[in-house]
């Protein structure tokens, strides 16, 4: 096997020895000859082939991964010990020092990973012994401890956990979860908890997840979970947000994502692509060969690495070629890219294929077959591939912003900046052409190891130009890395600079370059986009900005001095972006992801300072938007105005249409009326809105896995008792039930529930020392007598509560209207009323004696009472159409609301969306979906018709041919 090329020592300095000359001097020569003799004398890394040592026990690598820093290969080693049992072990093996750790017979299913810190991640259903006798668990591994930290199972549990990717900070690992059926669910694992834990995903519909892309970094406050979900034949890319794992659909397969969550690999049809804030980059076949197959990225989506098909037969299947994609390069297999480096690969290679790539792109991870006599090896190896920018003459085109390259795989150009001593270190290239006349920084903060970096003016790379500047280290240290360079130049409008990234004393590694310009803002091109979150903001000024060479939007005119703003939505539906209340007349664009990479991408939609602000200065577009999704918006001054302004990203909802029962309750005086109809994922609308912008005065967020099923009024909340709920933020509003602020006040809903202790409707009480109104159905924190299956309207708090109970039941699985009032009496005191589908029912009840005037919560919450116990007090049931009235409702008012609501028993549903129902489309879509075909008109959701759990069933057919007949449940 050749010899391993070691990546960089530590450097044999301290970190805070001053040895810029643009800052303090070199240290005397004979200190200097001394440092270089102390340093190891291995060459610079350039391209190489490296074989992983086997374990003499073991045949065959598989699952290999390689940490995103390039030091650490994990996988795991099989053999067959004895007759019919299989022998595997985990290893880590470090590519600096040659050490080898192995967990013996952990059999290692399929995937692993390492980080930079070496820690392993891995499942595996036996520690210990020969026999596979417990079900897979997912866990982490660190080789230097041989300590192993468990995700526990659910002690009924009767499936795998079977682990794949996982977050770049180790803190969440998506995997999946086999069922005995066969099929697979896609699952969390929560590292981050001192016992980690496992949070089930929906992969919906009953699909089965196939393959896995990983975890991002937080993103605007959320980490999102990627994988492929297929399901009756198709295959379709899915994101999560892990925090309530709520699906979302993405536009393609997903095979790898970025940890910013911004690019990633995937395929679209038969079109394999890496999508980012760029063009879509279209990965076509290496020539001469036939298929492909994408494993993984680097973290900037430039290297992609996988395998294509050679066209010749093993030993019973088809070989393949280890093979490489690299932006701006024609696919390769492993064996043309280093051809004529000098590098050799080993004897009997055969059937290789790449499964990994370190994340600045330069070192390559895989296996091959060894065909020897009588048998085959599978082995584990790594590459070095050659750098692409190696000299001036191939110089990468870099824009303002930050971009990721790497010294490894890189010789030495022979052309020195003559600013610091580099020795053997080896060099890469950039091109960098400035967009105005302006001061630009450029640093190598965050890169892996001791930079030196000059900056050379004009010329060609055939006659360089002068050294415009050049750094050692930074006057001031980057965080993370006191040796690296920073430094500052004039420059000049379309004039090409070349600079140059190498290293102190032979030293190499990961690159991280950044051009800034400081005296122009900072997100003044699209790639230093600022983050905005969902309902966050941000202040800009345009002075001093360059307008980018955009065509324009039609019937708006050019933003100048345009500036960046750059959202992620949360949730599917449609986001409202402002500049409303800005000191000049704005221009503004909004763009997809790619819109960066592409200079002539057309916007979503534009427009200019309108009526829309209310006639203030300033700009509104309202447009479709799909959690995870992210958005550019482009922001500038009319007619060339410079000035001031805020930015904010607000999720708009849905359109807020309301149905004559809504309308009724809107026109009585609802304070806030929570219908649940809205596409938001997390937000819940109040159709109570000032504009159509917006969601409500007081909207609401989904918690704890809220599911939402189609119902008489839209959608209604199905809550199964474990504490899903809705809770909306309003302060003072949620003090409404304080009668200091509101004497009267009035709680209104519709309930539909089998069980006679469902629980909590709605109520202003989140803390046991709060005081509140509420309404529940059943259950009673304080122990009335006789409660079960009856609707309450109650003022409680700590040792206190006043209220009126129904005489009636409403446990029956039917829809309830339920209204509750509390009103000032002529003693000093409250009355409290309630009715049930529009009659008033005379049952007041009374616990402890006592004042409720104490304080009163800051939160609505429907669902759940979340100052009790939440086996009590978590609803279970549906509810729906919630309203709350700082006053009260005539009886009339309260009858013409139920009559105007009230469903026919069986809630009729219009099951193809035409608008109509009954009608006969409606049962050939329902059969339609009932026997596995798609449906006549628009897409039909399944439906357990009569709420029995099961779907489809013979039951639900009969009970929808009664309802459109006319007859019962």
């Amino acid at each position: 096997e050749p010899p391993m090329s070691p990546l960089p020592p530590p450097s044999p300095r301290s970190p805070y020895s001053p040895r810029s000359p643009l800052h303090a001097p070199h240290a005397p020569r004979a200190a200097l000859f001394a440092l270089v003799s102390a340093a190891t004398s291995a060459a610079a890394q350039g391209p190489s082939i490296t074989v992983v040592p086997d374990d003499p026990l073991f045949a065959d690598t598989i699952g290999l991964a390689i940490s995103p820093n390039g030091r650490y290969i994990v996988g795991s080693t099989e053999s067959q010990i004895g007759s019919g049992n299989y022998h595997d072990d985990l290893f880590r093996w470090d590519r600096q020092t040659g050490v080898r750790f192995s967990a013996v017979r952990t059999f290692a299913y399929g995937g692993t990973a390492v980080l930079d810190d070496g820690r392993v991640f891995a499942s595996t259903p036996d520690i210990g012994g020969f026999q596979v006798d417990e079900l897979a668990r997912v866990f982490r591994w660190t080789p230097e401890l041989n300590q192993f930290v468990y995700v526990p199972r659910p002690s009924n549990a009767t499936t795998d956990d079977l682990f794949r990717r996982i977050s770049i900070d180790g803190m969440y690992a998506i995997g999946m979860t086999a069922m005995p059926s066969g099929t697979t669910a896609p699952a969390i694992y929560d590292f981050s908890l001192p016992t980690p834990m496992r949070i089930d995903l929906d992969a919906g519909e009953g699909n089965v997840l196939e393959a896995f892309a990983g975890v991002t970094q937080p993103i605007n406050g959320v980490r999102y979970a990627y994988a492929t979900a297929s399901g009756n034949g198709t295959r379709t890319g899915m994101s999560w947000i892990v925090s309530n794992a709520q699906p979302t659909p993405a536009p393609c397969e997903v095979y790898d994502i970025a940890p910013n969550g911004v690019v990633l690999l995937g395929k679209v049809g038969s079109t394999h692509i890496v999508r980012g804030d760029g063009a879509d980059r279209v990965l076509g076949g290496v020539p001469g060969f036939a298929g492909m197959k994408l494993s993984r990225m680097s973290q900037d989506g430039r290297v992609v690495v996988g395998s294509t098909d050679d066209g010749t037969w093993g030993l019973s299947s088809s070989s393949t070629q280890a093979a490489v994609w690299r932006a701006g390069q024609t696919p390769a297999t492993l064996q043309t890219i280093l051809a004529g480096t000098g590098v050799s690969f080993p004897p009997n290679w055969f059937s290789a294929e790449l499964t990994g790539v370190s994340a600045d792109g330069s070192t390559v991870v895989g296996t091959y077959l060894e065909t020897i006599p009588f048998e085959t090896d599978l082995h584990a190896f790594s590459a070095v591939l050659p750098a692409v920018n190696d000299n001036c003459g191939t110089a990468r085109a870099v824009p303002y912003g930050t971009i990721i390259d790497s010294t490894n795989g890189a010789t030495r150009a022979g052309v020195s900046g003559g600013c610091f001593f580099e020795g053997s270190a080896p060099d890469v290239w950039f091109s960098f052409v400035p967009a105005a006349n302006e001061s630009v920084t450029i640093d190598t903060c965050g890169s892996s190891f001791d930079t030196t970096l000059t900056v050379f003016q004009g010329g060609s790379c055939g006659s360089l130009g002068a050294v415009l500047a050049c750094n050692d280290e930074a006057a001031v240290p980057c965080a993370g890395n006191v040796h690296a360079s920073r430094l500052s130049a004039s420059v000049f409008a379309g004039q090409t600079y070349f600079i140059r990234v190498s290293g102190w004393n032979g030293a190499y590694g990961s690159v991280q370059m950044t051009i800034t310009a400081p005296n122009r803002p900072a997100n003044d091109a699209c790639t230093q986009a600022t983050n905005v979150p969902q309902g966050g903001g941000a202040f800009w000024n345009n002075a001093g900005a360059v307008t980018d060479a955009r065509p324009n939007c039609a019937g708006a005119g050019t933003p100048f001095g345009d500036l960046w703003f750059r959202t992620v939505p949360l949730e599917s539906g449609r986001m409202t972006y402002s500049t409303c209340g800005s000191t000049i007349n704005t221009v503004m664009a909004a763009y997809p992801a790619g819109a960066c990479g592409d200079v002539n991408m057309a916007a979503i939609a534009c427009g200019q300072s309108n009526t829309a602000c209310g006639g203030s200065p300033g700009t509104r577009l309202t447009i479709p938007c799909t959690a995870g999704d992210a958005q550019l918006l482009r922001v500038g001054g009319l007619f060339g105005a410079t000035g001031s302004g805020q930015f904010t990203a607000r999720f708009a909802c849905d359109q807020n249409d309301l149905s004559p029962y809504a309308v009724r309750v809107v026109n009585d005086g609802a304070r806030t009326f929570w219908r649940f109809n809205d596409s938001g994922s997390l937000t819940a609308a109040d159709a109570v809105r000032a504009d159509q912008y917006t969601c409500g005065n007081f909207p609401g967020e989904y918690a704890g896995g809220v599911l939402r099923v189609n119902s008489y009024h839209g959608k209604a909340l199905l809550l199964d008792g474990t504490g899903a709920h809705v809770r909306a933020e309003a302060v003072p509003f949620g003090r409404f039930a304080d009668p200091a602020v509101c004497p009267r006040i009035t709680l209104e809903a519709w309930v539909k529930t089998t069980d006679p202790l469902a629980g909590v409707v709605v109520t202003s009480r989140n803390q046991p020392g709060e005081h509140s109104a509420t309404m529940v159905v059943g259950y009673n924190p304080i122990g009335i007598a006789n409660t079960e299956g009856r609707a309450m309207f109650i003022s409680d708090g700590p040792g206190v509560l006043y209220g009126a109970m129904s005489s009636v039941r409403v446990d029956d699985g039917r829809w309830h209207h339920i209204v509750g009032m509390r009103t000032p009496n002529a003693v000093g005191g409250y009355t409290h009323t309630l009715y049930v589908d529009g009659v008033f029912q005379f049952n007041p009840v009374f616990g402890p004696s006592g004042t409720f005037n104490g304080s009163h919560g800051q939160y609505w919450t429907v669902g759940n009472g979340l100052a009790w116990p939440a086996a009590g007090a978590a609803f279970s049931g549906m509810i729906d159409e919630v309203a709350v009235y700082c006053g009260e409702l005539l009886p009339s008012q309260i009858a013409d609301h139920f009559s105007t609501g009230n469903p026919p028993p069986c809630d009729p549903i219009d099951f193809n969306g035409d608008g109509l129902f009954p009608d006969t489309t409606d049962i050939d879509d329902f059969l339609s979906v009932f026997s596995g075909g798609p449906c006549s008109t628009g897409t039909c959701a399944d439906i357990d018709f009569n709420n029995d759990g099961l779907f489809p069933d013979t039951t639900d057919i009969d009970d929808f041919l009664r309802v459109f007949s006319g007859g019962p449940c």
